[in-house]
C-alpha cells in the first residue's frame, strides 16, 4: 500500500513538518510513499478527489482544518482510507483516542490497522469530528485572528476567545428537529451534533459520542446568565454537563441519525471547526463511510468507555 502525507505546511504555526518530511524520506523506500505539500485552503480535498485509483492511504499531516479537507476528498473514493499525524494547534479529533505520540510515529503507522468509522454529511460539506453552532461555534471563529498572535498557543487562543466572545451576544432561538420527529425549540447558547468527543482545543463536548455507531449525539445548552456561565463552562470543558445534576435543566442529550437546525437570524455553524454563517443547517450520519488506519498501540475506544473514566 502506499502512503500519501498531506502536510499543511502552516498548521500549528508551522513547526514540526519539515523535520517530518524528513523522517518520511528517511523511513520508507522509494515507491512507498508521496509527500504533497498543500498550497492554499481547499486544495487537500481537491488533490485527494483527483489522485489515481488505486490501493493508498491519505496521511492528514496538520491540524483538524487538514484532517477535513482530506476526508472531503475521500468521498466516494475506494478505499476511503485515511491516517490523522496531528500537528495543528487542536488537534481534537485525535484527541479523543489520547495517544497522540502513538499517531506521529510511521512505524506505528505502517503496523496500524483499518477500522470503519461514520462521516457527516453537512448539506454537501462533510464533517469526520463534528458541528457545532452558537457560542461554541463563535468562540472559533473569533479564535482565528487569535491564534495568529506570537506565543499563543492553540488551546490559549480559545480561552481567550470565549472571553472576547462572552461580551457579544450568547444565545439565540433554535429550533431543532431531530430525525424529523421530535422538536427541541428554545433560546440556546450552543448545540454540538457529533461523531467525536472533543471541540475547541480541548473541550470535552460531547463525551458520549462514537465515531463508528450509526448515530449523530447531539448536546443542546440553554441560554443562561453570564455569571451562570463563568461557574459552569470549567465543568463543561471537562465533559461533566451529561453526569452533575447542576446542569440538568440546561442540558438536553439525544441521539439521532440526522438532526436539523433552524433559526431566525444567522448563526455559525464549524463544520471540523471550518466556519460558515447561516440560518438552516442539517447534518446527517453516513455509516461507515470511511475507513480510518489507526496506528499501532492505538485505542479507538474513546476514552469515556476506558476504565477510570468520568463519564
Amino acid at each position: 500500500m502506499k502512503y500519501v502525507f498531506i502536510i499543511n505546511p502552516v498548521a500549528g504555526k508551522g513547526g514540526g513538518q519539515e523535520a517530518l518530511q524528513r523522517e518520511i524520506q528517511a523511513f520508507f523506500a522509494p515507491g512507498e510513499y508521496e509527500i504533497h505539500r498543500t498550497t492554499g485552503p481547499g486544495e487537500a480535498t481537491e488533490f485527494v478527489s483527483r489522485y489515481p485509483a488505486g490501493e493508498a492511504c491519505f496521511v492528514a499531516c496538520g491540524g483538524d482544518g487538514t484532517l477535513n479537507e482530506v476526508v472531503s476528498g475521500l468521498v466516494g473514493r475506494e478505499p476511503p482510507l485515511f491516517a490523522v499525524m496531528p500537528l495543528g494547534s487542536g488537534n481534537d479529533f485525535a484527541r479523543m483516542f489520547g495517544e497522540l505520540p502513538a499517531f506521529l510515529s510511521l512505524a506505528a503507522l505502517r503496523e496500524g490497522r483499518a477500522h470503519p468509522i461514520d462521516l457527516i454529511d453537512c448539506g454537501g460539506r462533510y464533517a469526520v469530528n463534528l458541528c457545532n453552532l452558537g457560542f461554541d461555534a463563535d468562540v472559533v471563529r473569533n479564535a482565528l485572528p487569535i491564534k495568529r498572535f506570537p506565543f499563543v498557543s492553540g488551546p490559549m487562543a480559545y480561552i481567550l476567545s470565549v472571553v472576547r466572545t462572552l461580551f457579544g451576544k450568547i444565545a439565540r432561538p433554535l429550533a431543532v428537529t431531530l430525525d424529523g420527529e421530535e422538536k427541541w425549540e428554545r433560546d440556546t447558547l450552543l448545540c454540538v451534533m457529533a461523531n467525536g468527543q472533543y471541540c475547541g482545543g480541548g473541550f470535552w463536548c460531547s463525551p458520549k459520542a462514537r465515531i463508528g455507531d450509526g448515530k449523530l449525539d447531539f448536546v443542546g445548552v440553554s441560554k443562561v446568565s453570564r455569571l451562570t456561565f463563568a461557574r459552569l463552562v470549567t465543568a463543561y470543558r471537562a465533559g461533566r454537563h451529561l453526569i452533575e445534576p447542576r446542569f440538568a435543566s440546561i442540558v438536553t442529550y439525544r441521539r439521532a441519525e440526522e438532526i436539523h437546525v433552524e433559526c431566525g437570524e444567522e448563526f455559525t455553524v464549524c463544520v471540523d471547526g471550518e466556519v460558515l454563517r447561516t440560518r438552516s443547517f442539517t447534518a446527517r450520519v453516513l455509516p461507515g463511510a470511511l475507513s480510518l488506519l489507526a496506528p499501532k498501540g492505538v485505542s479507538l475506544e474513546p476514552l469515556g468507555e476506558r476504565p477510570g473514566a468520568v463519564v
